[in-house]
Order: structure tokens, then sequence, then C-alpha cells
């Protein structure tokens, strides 16, 4: 097995509907290290981040609502693992979104 440390997802521009952000390999998992949310906006913004085959009620992770002008981490994220066939989403419109985290690769 190969560990690599990395950024998973790099400034990522949310919208208001979730999308996929971040999706392993095949025989690749992942496990979410860091996670902060950056709204540039003037106004308060509702994150959402999303663990499984699709987003939805059943697979919400983390929901919180991020201060206007502010970065902020995201630390309920923290220590979730992403197998191969699952991908992370996330929605928050107009705002920024970078994890970082391990990846592991089967040999």
């Amino acid at each position: 097995m190969t560990i690599s440390y990395k950024v998973l997802v790099k400034a990522a521009t949310l919208t208001g509907s979730a999308a996929s952000v971040y999706a392993p390999a095949a025989l690749t998992s992942a496990t979410i290290s860091a996670v902060s949310v950056n709204n540039p906006t003037g106004s308060p913004v509702m994150f959402n981040l999303y663990l499984g085959t699709s987003a939805g009620s059943s697979t919400k992770i983390v929901s919180k609502s991020i201060p206007a002008g502010k970065a902020v981490p995201v630390s309920e994220a923290i220590g979730h693992k992403i197998e191969a066939g699952m991908q992370l989403f996330a929605d928050g419109n107009g705002m920024f979104l970078n994890i970082s985290g391990s990846e592991y690769v089967e040999s």
C-alpha cells in the first residue's frame, strides 16, 4: 500500500447545488485531515458536505452556516473515510472549499 499526503480539493468554487468535488481513483481510498471554507460574499451562506454515491439528506456529514467574509475550518469532516466508488459532494453558493488528506493506493 502506498500512502500520499495531498490536497484532495483545492479552491473549488461552490454553487447552490451539490456537485462532486472529489472521487478517489480505482483501488484508492482517502481520509480527510483538514477542511476549510471561505465565504467572500456579504451574507452568511449555508455549507453542506456529503459523502456517498450521491448528495442527499442520508449522506450529509456537515451542514453549517459560514459567516460573511470569513474563512473557517470545518472540523466535523476530519477523519471521514472515502472509499473507492464513493465521492465527496458539496454546496455553498459563492464559497471556496479546500480539503487536505491522505490517499491510500492498493498495490
